[in-house]
């Protein structure tokens, strides 16, 4: 088990919070990106409130798309009905229409896609802003991160659990690599004088034995795989070894994982040898399909 929860990169959390005089609801998914972007959405927030809510993500998610959407409702009351913001309707109209020129998309927003745009309807709030709608605000996304983290958390176990059952055939058949490598040159060896004997079939004199010796040794030095198999080995117990720390592992193992494919490509050039070939292609097809799932760790 890892000593650090293995997060996969894409999750759902999504909380809704009864107060005194409002309703919060904070919704939030992330999905897979190289680095950490995170938009919200759904209401206007104070700068300094807005970097707050920054700060609790970034603390708590390493990488990913992550959209965040908040709403607000007010259970208080209203004194007044709500207003329609009919300039910054207009404005939202027109830069959809020049966004549309600029694309060359032949679209018309609909009244209610440009309706439900950002303070195009402004609620009338009775009294002072509220100052606990920051900490409302705040706790809610706290508890949508702890409810998508838990998601993340489960899909990432899962994804550990299949990289370090790929690993382990990727060991074995580093092993039979191994195993196949000496047979591979001995049976070289017997071609070579099998052949010998048909050309020369009143034997071998001294000078034809060493330049066939000669072969012999250049053949295993230029297909010799020793540094490849002692690399794979590494690299297999370091994949264990970061799956077993656990924590933002998904960079880490993308490298490492691009090293093994790198010493599969070498030893199947080097094989040769249709068994040690088949061993060869098939660490690479592990390994194409640990990269699949470790796009997905954060």
């Amino acid at each position: 088990m890892a000593s650090k929860p293995i997060y996969s990169m894409t999750g759902f959390g999504r909380i809704e919070k009864a107060c005194t005089a409002r309703r919060v609801t904070a919704e939030l998914k992330s999905v897979n990106n190289r680095f950490l972007e995170i938009q919200i959405k759904g209401m206007s927030l104070p700068v300094d409130t807005e970097s707050r809510v920054l700060q609790i993500i970034r603390e708590k998610i390493g990488r990913g798309s992550v959209y965040l959407n908040l709403s607000v409702t007010d259970t208080a009351g209203l004194t007044s009905p709500p207003a329609l913001n009919l300039e910054l309707l207009k404005y939202y109209a027109a830069f959809y229409k020049e966004a549309s020129l600029a694309l060359k998309i032949s679209e018309e927003p609909s009244i209610s896609k440009l309706m439900s745009l950002p303070d195009v309807i402004k609620l009338q709030n009775k009294g002072a802003a509220d100052p606990t709608l920051e900490a409302d605000l705040l706790e809610a996304v706290n508890g949508a991160i702890n409810a998508m983290n838990s998601m993340r958390a489960i899909e990432g176990a899962a994804l550990a659990k299949d990289l370090l059952a790929r690993i382990a055939n990727i060991r074995t058949l580093t092993i039979e690599a191994e195993k196949l490598a000496p047979e591979r040159t001995e049976a070289y060896r017997k071609r070579l004088e099998e052949k010998s004997a048909e050309l020369f079939k009143d034997g071998l004199d001294d000078t034809l034995k060493a330049r066939l010796m000669m072969e012999i040794m250049i053949m295993a030095d230029r297909t010799d795989v020793s540094e490849e198999i002692t690399r794979l080995k590494s690299h297999c117990s370091q994949v264990e070894e970061t799956l077993k720390n656990g924590g933002a592992a998904g960079k880490k193992l993308n490298f490492i994982q691009q090293e093994i494919g790198r010493e599969a490509n070498t030893l199947s050039s080097k094989a040769q040898d249709s068994a040690l070939l088949k061993v060869a292609l098939a660490i690479k097809e592990e390994c194409e399909s640990m990269r699949e799932q470790i796009q997905n760790l954060e």
